[in-house]
């Protein structure tokens, strides 16, 4: 099974890689293969990694979706301003869909995993390799924020499984998500 993971990976291991380097280095390699695929500097996992469960450590400069995680989520946007940061978010991502969808047509997909809410492009990449979605949220969208609320809706209608480090993250996702911890 061909696993691609989108992890906003900058040149350090942040939180939401470590658990992922633990799961990556306990899976059978001889069953999953994981392509990580990060923004930059993603190569700075590799000592930590089995090569033989994470064969390719991919930067592909997507972009970071971090509008509605913690502090930021409390900025007030008219519609016009999400209108804007989402079509920003659109552009900037299809040269990298693009990148990502090419090297799937030669290494087929089985299973994408968006590494947090803050990955946007893992659902469309998923669609184009026909391949299932799993959303790896790790932050809490407040549900007293209508954005965030939206945001989670959304997140649960663009994935097969919506995963979550506890109960009280997954109460925005009405039921819908599964606590992974």
């Amino acid at each position: 099974m061909h696993v691609v993971l989108l992890s906003p990976t900058r040149g350090a291991m942040g939180g939401a890689d470590r658990d992922w380097v633990n799961l990556a280095n306990a899976l059978d390699a001889g069953q999953i293969r994981i392509t990580w695929v990060g923004i930059q500097g993603t190569a700075v996992l590799r000592p930590y990694l089995k090569a033989e469960a994470v064969p390719r450590l991919l930067d592909i400069g997507f972009p970071h979706f971090g509008y509605l995680i913690q502090d930021n989520a409390l900025i007030p946007r008219s519609g016009w301003l999400w209108a804007k940061i989402l079509a920003d978010q659109i552009l900037r991502s299809l040269r990298p869909l693009w990148v990502l969808w090419k090297l799937a047509a030669h290494d087929p997909v089985d299973v994408v995993v968006s590494n947090t809410s803050a990955v946007l492009i893992g659902w469309p990449l998923a669609r184009l390799c026909r391949a299932r979605h799993i959303w790896s949220v790790k932050e809490c969208l407040d549900p007293a924020i209508r954005a965030c609320r939206s945001f989670a809706a959304a997140i649960s209608s663009c994935s097969d499984v919506v995963t979550v480090p506890s109960r009280a993250c997954g109460s925005i996702f009405r039921g819908s998500a599964r606590v992974f911890n």
